[in-house]
């Protein structure tokens, strides 16, 4: 690999990491509080309840929070933001599982 390209992966690569910080997780984590109070106020039986256009607009960026949090965190060696992350990461995956939940009720 030429030496300019691999100092630009590596600059890359710690752009990524600066970006994990504490302010970063905590607007994905209002996110996906707010997805996550929007999914207790609607009707969990009615799964075209899910299809409102805040809600759909949310799960999409929780979703593209997820990926890039995982990118973040195989990179990190910051302990305290890992754990952060990782908990994070539990949050919206159980966010995400109670859409996808509510998503996949049958229609009668």
């Amino acid at each position: 690999m030429p030496i300019n390209a691999l100092r630009r992966l590596s600059e890359a690569l710690a752009f990524e990491v600066e970006s994990l910080s504490i302010s970063s997780m905590e607007s994905k984590r209002n996110v996906m509080d707010l997805l996550a109070d929007m999914l207790q106020a609607i009707n969990p039986k009615n799964r075209m309840t899910v299809k409102d256009e805040v809600i759909v607009d949310l799960v999409d960026r929780c979703r593209a929070n997820q990926t890039k949090l995982m990118q973040v965190l195989t990179t990190t060696a910051d302990e305290r933001l890992l754990a952060l992350g990782l908990e994070l990461n539990d949050a919206l995956q159980c966010a995400l599982a109670n859409h996808d939940a509510i998503a996949s009720v049958p229609l009668f």
